[in-house]
């Protein structure tokens, strides 16, 4: 039997994402999604700097480089359902958005020494990823400047 190309890289991503983690179902959909959207962006030219970065008060899923901007990326994904495009960014709403710009602002000023806003261009983006039951990627959705 023969297998596409995107078939196996898609197979790959999955088996990826399952080793990362053995967490429930849902972390594991998440995960997956993270796989999918970092993918995506390394297509478009960027270079992933960090993942899952942590602060006190939140977490940043995805820090990359793409020109040069520092890209600050939310990921969301959801099974597919007759719901899940219109509640795909439903959680990233005003709140969230204060609080990624909140986080972008820590981490910009936890790594570069003396952070200048003018300088040190950041920009929030978010990526919905729509998966089925087996993880197969059925659409991903990219908003860039979301903040």
């Amino acid at each position: 039997m023969f297998k596409s190309e995107k078939f196996i890289k898609q197979e790959k991503l999955i088996k990826s994402a399952e080793k990362k983690s053995s967490d429930d179902f849902f972390k594991k959909i998440g995960r997956v999604g993270e796989e999918y959207a970092v993918e995506h962006l390394r297509k478009k030219g960027a270079k992933i700097v960090e993942r899952n970065w942590k602060a006190r008060f939140g977490e940043i899923d995805i820090i990359a480089k793409h020109e040069d901007q520092t890209l600050i990326v939310e990921v969301k994904t959801r099974l597919d359902s007759e719901l899940s495009r219109e509640l795909l960014f439903c959680n990233v709403d005003r709140r969230k958005q204060q609080k990624l710009q909140n986080l972008a602002e820590c981490y910009m000023y936890s790594k570069v020494w003396q952070f200048d806003p003018k300088q040190h261009r950041f920009r929030i983006d978010a990526v919905g990823v729509i998966v089925d039951r087996r993880f197969k990627l059925l659409e991903l959705i990219h908003l860039k400047e979301i903040a």
